[in-house]
């Protein structure tokens, strides 16, 4: 936390949410009122395998195990080949402009299956790259 009138460094905070709380959340999300439940928000690491943390088609009060977007209990419309794509579109390795981020994730939409498909990167960027 910085000082809003002298850019000072106040303060560090840190939020933890645990999988089972971040699971309540993505499973109480309803944007679209479809006859099979509403929109399905599947929350998935930024790794390579692309391990999912959060969906409301699991049961993670039973899982043992870490799973994929490839699980095909999850009817999320996103292979692994299009959440690569995602990844694809900013390098955070590097120095970047959060507006240009938006922007960037904000276009990268579509629609298969009659499923609208979009991601958008956690936790939200900040305004300014520090």
């Amino acid at each position: 936390v910085y000082d809003r009138l002298t850019n000072e460094f106040i303060a560090c905070i840190l939020i933890n949410v645990s999988r089972e709380s971040i699971n309540d959340v993505v499973s109480n999300v309803k944007i679209l009122n479809r006859e099979d439940g509403g929109t399905r928000v599947t929350v998935i690491k930024w790794d390579d395998e692309g391990t999912v943390v959060a969906s409301p088609e699991l049961d993670w009060s039973t899982e043992t195990e870490p799973t994929t977007i490839n699980d095909p209990r999850i009817e999320r419309g996103l292979s692994l080949e299009d959440f690569k794509h995602f990844k694809s579109l900013v390098d955070f390795r590097e120095v970047f402009d959060p507006e240009e981020v938006r922007r960037t994730f904000e276009d990268a939409f579509y629609e298969t299956d009659g499923l609208f498909v979009s991601a958008y990167p956690l936790p939200v960027l900040p305004d300014k790259y520090r």
